[in-house]
């Protein structure tokens, strides 16, 4: 439908666009984060200490009953500042990249095109979100 309305978005657009569904997404899954954070550093505590959840669901269901629901957004902001920097650099620069091997000529629409715009928005990936990567830790 944007195409054949309005042409293709731009590289503004898509970066506005990929904030939005980063951000959106990495704060709705925040809870499960939690959960599966915590299931992973139960092994280092102390067996005192130690919550033993028995799945994600359980995990989930016990933090909301123990400590409220949000406890689940608690330091969030590392999360979702991910998410956008992971949506951003991915997801838009692949579109991106797909258009200007498109509009160039170089390339048609196919597998090789895929490809080759995968492997540029993953190097993308890799460069920016790396520096943002140890502060979720």
């Amino acid at each position: 439908y944007q195409r054949r309305v309005h042409g293709e978005a731009s590289a503004v657009q898509r970066l506005g666009c990929a904030l939005a569904s980063g951000a959106l997404g990495s704060f709705l899954a925040c809870p499960v984060e939690v959960a599966l954070v915590r299931m992973q550093a139960d092994r280092r505590l102390p067996p005192e200490l130690q919550r033993r959840y028995k799945n994600v669901f359980d995990g989930l269901y016990r933090v909301a009953k123990e400590e409220g629901v949000l406890t689940y957004w608690r330091g969030c902001v590392p999360t979702i500042s991910r998410g956008i920097v992971v949506a951003m650099s991915q997801v838009a620069t692949y579109d991106q990249f797909k258009s200007m091997w498109i509009s160039s000529g170089v390339m048609k629409d196919g597998f090789p095109l895929f490809v080759t715009a995968s492997l540029q928005s993953g190097l993308c990936y890799s460069f920016f979100s790396m520096p943002v990567d140890p502060s979720r830790h």
